[in-house]
């Protein structure tokens, strides 16, 4: 059996859709002291953390302060693929029964779950000075991600006789079988007290911070090239599956965040922080292999090429959320500290993905055809969290004990959800203790984070079948599914060790 040449060619545009969703929303919070407060630390935070939470904070220190810390996160996702599957249209049109493709492929996922749990680290490592004029703080520091990683599990080879049977019971493997995606931020910060002397304007702390940010993505996946209707073999046929490897690195850029803390009565804190919106604009590789009926039949009459793959390069442009942050919090000297904090993320600027092939070509049949520019589409939204959290510390420098709440609906729509990019409504709880020796404090915190599970009926996130190269026909979409998850983070996990003279 020949393939219809025309169906390689809309591979990478699948290829492409399905893999920049990439950049997504934010797993957890960054470092330890600021996740045990289930991320209220926002009005007055006394810690090199201030880079993160509210580059204010850091005038609250005095001389030299040095912190690391490192978190580790696992995601724990449960994914249920269900049907409707096919497009009921265009099966009627070639005069196939819908229903019966559809009980088909229910069946084949009916047993077939599939599940990630992998670790990500959240570095973070510091160092500041804190001098008296003007109670000026800078600071540099650089973090980590604090993003996705995804692990489905395994296929073999296409040409492997058991790789049918494997991929036919990994029904995400059209979305994403590994994601990892990786953010660097180097930051330089200042934070100061500019009215120190007045006294209606010196309880007033202001504070920036000047990033610069690297990220990158690796996600692999399997891309049905063929309508469902066109294989005699059945809908989805895995023999049509074309393994597809997406990695992209942004190029150095910067940022910014700015943040103030005003002191409103004797410690009754207000603090605020912005972070602008992060524009990527950077170079990729897909690389992409033939499907195996397309390479049995290469292998079978090797004069005789179908289709052959040039290049692999592409440029991709996209944006993310801008981060408002505030707090206010109430100090107890020596006793507590309790904090409220709202945060805002608009992530509504990640409207879509635009993927520029720069020198990719499908040659079907020794005839060389290029492929043209992508767009896909992502209407996330905005959305916002509220978080409560505070620290006992009567038992200081011995014993600090901190706990935190927040809440926080999700920034995907459902019917834009899919396995590449878990996020689901989440409720978050987190303790955490700290003891300092010789001017050396020691944290530890865990955090566990509940995602309310979500049944899809009408997703948008559509396969795309070809008609010809230069007009591609949508697939069916990916029908229904039913996600859960739940995040965690913890000892010996979340460690946070600084010196302060």
């Amino acid at each position: 059996m020949r393939l219809v040449p025309a169906l390689l060619a809309t591979a990478l545009v699948t290829a492409a859709a399905a893999d920049a969703r990439a950049a997504g929303f934010y797993l957890t919070d960054v470092g330890t002291r600021g996740m045990a407060r289930g991320g209220a630390f926002v009005a007055a935070p006394d810690s090199l953390l201030a880079m993160h939470y509210n580059p204010a904070g850091l005038s609250f220190l005095r001389g030299l302060h040095v912190e690391a810390d490192l978190t580790l996160v696992g995601m724990d996702v449960s994914f249920q693929r269900k049907c409707p599957c096919v497009n009921a249209e265009a099966a009627a049109m070639e005069g196939f029964d819908p229903v019966a493709l559809d009980a088909e492929l229910e069946a084949r996922y009916a047993d077939n779950p599939v599940d990630t749990n992998t670790l990500l680290p959240i570095p973070f490592l510091g160092v500041g000075y804190g001098l008296p004029w003007l109670d000026t703080t800078v600071a540099l520091a650089v973090w980590g991600p604090n993003s996705g990683r995804h692990r489905y599990g395994e296929l073999p080879p296409a040409l492997r006789p058991d790789f049918i049977d494997a991929a036919n019971a990994m029904p995400n493997r059209y979305s994403g079988i590994h994601m990892k995606t990786i953010e660097a931020n180097l930051g330089l910060g200042v934070g100061f007290r500019p009215f120190k002397d007045v006294p209606v304007l010196r309880g007033l702390r202001i504070g920036g911070v000047l990033m610069g940010f690297q990220s990158g993505n690796d996600q692999r996946v399997h891309l049905w090239v063929n309508s469902a209707l066109l294989s005699p073999d059945g809908p989805e046929d895995p023999g049509l599956d074309a393994p597809i490897q997406f990695n992209f690195k942004e190029s150095f850029a910067i940022n910014w965040q700015v943040g103030a803390s005003y002191e409103i009565i004797p410690n009754l804190n207000l603090g605020f922080s912005f972070r602008g919106k992060r524009h990527v604009k950077t170079s990729g590789t897909i690389d992409v292999e033939l499907p195996a009926k397309v390479l049995g039949e290469n292998i079978a009459d090797p004069s005789d090429d179908l289709v052959t793959v040039q290049g692999r390069n592409v440029d991709v442009e996209l944006s993310t959320a801008p981060i408002l942050r505030t707090g206010l919090e109430y100090q107890w000297p020596g006793l507590f500290r309790a904090e409220v904090a709202w945060v805002w993320e608009g992530w509504s600027a990640h409207d879509r993905v635009v993927i520029t092939p720069k020198d990719i070509n499908f040659v079907i049949l020794g005839t060389p055809q290029e492929l043209g520019e992508i767009v896909a589409e992502r209407h996330w939204k905005d959305t916002w969290s509220l978080r409560v959290g505070g620290e006992l510390n009567m038992f200081e420098p011995y014993l600090g004990l901190r706990a935190g709440y927040y809440y926080e609906p999700t920034a995907v729509p459902p019917e834009r959800m899919d396995p590449s990019r878990v996020d689901l409504d989440k409720h978050g709880v987190s303790l955490g203790a700290s003891t300092t020796w010789y001017g050396v404090t020691l944290e530890v915190a865990f955090q566990y984070v509940a995602m309310k599970g979500a049944e899809v009926r009408d997703s948008q996130q559509v396969q795309i079948a070809p008609s010809s190269v230069a007009s591609p026909s949508t697939s069916p979409p990916w029908g229904t599914a039913t996600t859960t998850g739940s995040t965690s983070s913890g000892p010996p996990a979340s460690p946070s060790r600084s010196t302060r003279s």
